[in-house]
């Protein structure tokens, strides 16, 4: 058996401007994701078959099983994490067990990435523990095989991201800021989102142009006139989320905006005092909230075996 220990960060959305749909459903995207430093941590255990008797091979599900100590986090095929295993057991043609560990701190379907950042440490955790790479394997290839946010938290940090996510354009930025998250504790699906997303521009012939990318991707007037494009449909349909984002403004924050498909709202403070205020008002009000930082890293790798 092999172990290895990692932590995968979360990630949030200054940004993000549907191109177009695809016909293959997937959509072309020109957005500005930045790492954060609230993570999930994650433990990795490779068994050859040898090393595993038939009672405990049981317990896996094609090859993996999965153990959290969050209960609604999908331990079967729904979970990212078998699109990932799938792909590198193709790939190496090698018959293992795994089992992964999930400590989650960030919250599930929360426009946050944590099951994208998951599946991007898993990989990378897998590689390590074999003592292989898979040049082969394009950055296009993650985005379509196993999901379009993959490619960027191999690296992580602060970047443009575009095309289907396959396209990643590293950003640098001078700027102290203190990130406020709420989420009120629901999830909202992002298929259904970005379907009313498309009945909406179709409907509206919304027309969207590229832009180049910005020198300080923290300043309030860039961010005011890009934006996140699915906003709009998801506050008209959750209306306790237009009272978050007002609420972070009134308390001091400089810009607030959902994150990807939401329900994540965060805010930007210059004062970390006023921001360490707004996260506890939240929090007395039955939110979950957090205080955290852009963090300019990928996955972040604990221990070596």
């Amino acid at each position: 058996m092999k172990e290895i220990a990692l932590k995968t960060f979360a990630k949030i959305n200054l940004s993000l401007k549907i191109i177009n749909k695809l016909k293959n459903g997937y959509h072309n995207i020109d957005s500005i994701f930045t790492s954060i430093d609230l993570a999930d941590l994650i433990k990795i255990k490779l068994y050859k078959e040898d090393e595993l008797s038939k009672k405990e091979k049981a317990k896996y599900i094609d090859n993996v099983r999965i153990v959290s100590n969050n209960k609604g986090l999908p331990k079967g095929k729904t979970n990212i994490i078998y699109k990932v295993i799938n792909l590198i057991k193709y790939k190496i043609k090698n018959k293992y067990y795994f089992t992964i560990y999930i400590n989650k701190k960030i919250p599930i379907s929360a426009g946050l990435g944590g099951g994208s950042s998951n599946a991007a440490g898993v990989y990378l955790g897998i590689l390590r523990l074999l003592n292989t790479k898979l040049k082969n394997i394009s950055n296009r290839e993650l985005a379509y095989k196993i999901g379009a946010d993959v490619p960027f938290f191999i690296n992580g940090g602060t970047a443009r991201v575009s095309g289907v996510g396959e396209k990643i354009s590293k950003l640098k930025y001078k700027s102290n800021v203190y990130i406020v998250l709420v989420n009120p504790d629901y999830e909202i699906s992002t298929k259904w989102v970005y379907k009313e997303y498309d009945k909406f521009r179709t409907k509206n012939k919304v027309i969207l142009l590229d832009r180049k990318p910005l020198r300080n991707i923290f300043d309030n007037n860039a961010l005011l006139n890009i934006g996140n494009d699915l906003e709009k449909i998801v506050l008209k349909k959750h209306a306790k989320l237009s009272i978050i984002k007002t609420k972070l403004l009134e308390m001091g924050a400089y810009y607030s905006q959902l994150s990807g498909s939401g329900p994540t709202i965060f805010g930007l403070f210059k004062n970390k005092n006023i921001a360490k205020k707004a996260v506890k008002y939240f929090i007395t009000q039955g939110y979950w909230a957090r205080l955290v930082t852009p963090y300019n890293q990928g996955i972040l790798f604990k221990t070596k075996k």
